[in-house]
């Protein structure tokens, strides 16, 4: 019950307020004269006319159009771009397969950058209160490199909470300071400390948000990420993916609520629609801005939104209705807010 309480307590401090939490992600620089053209034919999204200051939210494709990984990339301008992964070993190792004699360096810098994340309606307040300069101008899904005292950080305008929020990139021998000073001049906010995984949980699962247990052997367009996709330019994976785009897709993530708090449903469960099997859960929790238990399942393009499916669990059965997979916030309002 305790532990109940707080990952609602935490949950509500991003939706309502405001929160703070280590989120360290693997971070790749790719640096070269042949840097952009390369990036730009390996992401579905248009690298090619990212204007210094921009972060991109992409996805890398196989051949086959499965996907590889989903990052941000972050122009630095020149020749520089920071890309944040949480496969490092499996992005590099494809990248450098792929990268031929172009002019493009790769370096691992996760060792020399941490990543705290600021969610939440007040996070622009709390920033503003720590930071050399404001972020009143940062767009979303901008950045820009600032202090917070003496300390370099490059902040960023992003988030995965669905909240407005904004990520601080920095040195971790410097973690110390900047925890200090956010929890000292988060006092006049009330600013909370996340200590549960609320933040790959509850709070992108109630925004539609994906992980890896969810792209892994999928495409963008399964994957309901179509707007991420440019079929202007080529890319690897084009020829199917953007068929796929035009035609339709063969499988689709989408949503389900279960009013049964005891439902043993995991990630896994075959999904069935009259009595044939169409899918699996790829992810099941408790949404507690929603407050009901909330999953994806990828399934065939036969069963659609409102369609009643049964899924298979080691305790019987459970009956869902499939719906849009963004349980909260659909038009993206708070994100932009």
């Amino acid at each position: 019950m305790k532990n109940q309480e707080l990952l609602r307590k935490e949950h509500e401090a991003i939706r309502n307020n405001v929160g703070f939490f280590d989120f360290t992600h693997e971070t790749l620089e790719v640096t070269g004269k042949d840097a952009k053209d390369f990036l730009d034919y390996v992401c579905v999204n248009d690298v090619e006319n990212m204007k210094k200051g921009d972060a991109l939210y992409t996805t890398i494709l196989k051949e086959d159009a499965n996907t590889v990984d989903d990052v941000i990339v972050f122009y630095y301008g020149e020749d520089k771009y920071w890309i944040t992964t949480a496969l490092m070993k499996e992005l590099s190792k494809w990248l450098k397969d792929h990268v031929g004699d172009k002019d493009v360096n790769f370096k691992d810098i996760t060792a020399n950058t941490a990543l705290y994340a600021v969610q939440g309606p007040r996070s622009k307040d709390v920033l503003n209160d720590i930071l050399e300069d404001s972020v009143d101008d940062l767009g979303y899904f901008q950045f820009k490199e600032t202090k917070v005292d003496d300390i370099y950080v490059m902040a960023s305008r992003t988030g995965f909470t669905g909240e407005l929020g904004y990520e601080l990139h920095f040195d971790p021998k410097y973690t110390d300071k900047i925890v200090d000073k956010l929890k000292e001049k988060g006092k006049s906010y009330d600013l909370e400390e996340i200590t549960t995984d609320v933040i790959v949980s509850s709070l992108p699962t109630e925004k539609g948000y994906i992980t890896s247990a969810d792209f892994l052997g999928a495409n963008p367009v399964e994957l309901g990420l179509e707007w991420s996709v440019d079929c202007e330019k080529d890319f690897i994976g084009k020829q199917k993916l953007c068929v796929l785009k035009e035609e339709g897709p063969k499988r689709n993530l989408l949503g389900f609520k279960v009013g049964d708090k005891d439902a043993k449903i995991e990630k896994g469960n075959k999904v069935k629609l009259n009595g044939e099997t169409i899918g699996e859960v790829t992810k099941y929790t408790y949404g507690y801005t929603v407050d009901e238990y909330i999953g994806y399942a990828l399934v065939d393009s036969k069963a659609n939104k409102g369609d009643k499916v049964v899924i298979v669990t080691s305790d019987g059965e459970v009956e869902v209705t499939l719906q849009e997979r963004m349980f909260y916030d659909p038009k993206g309002e708070r994100v932009r807010g």
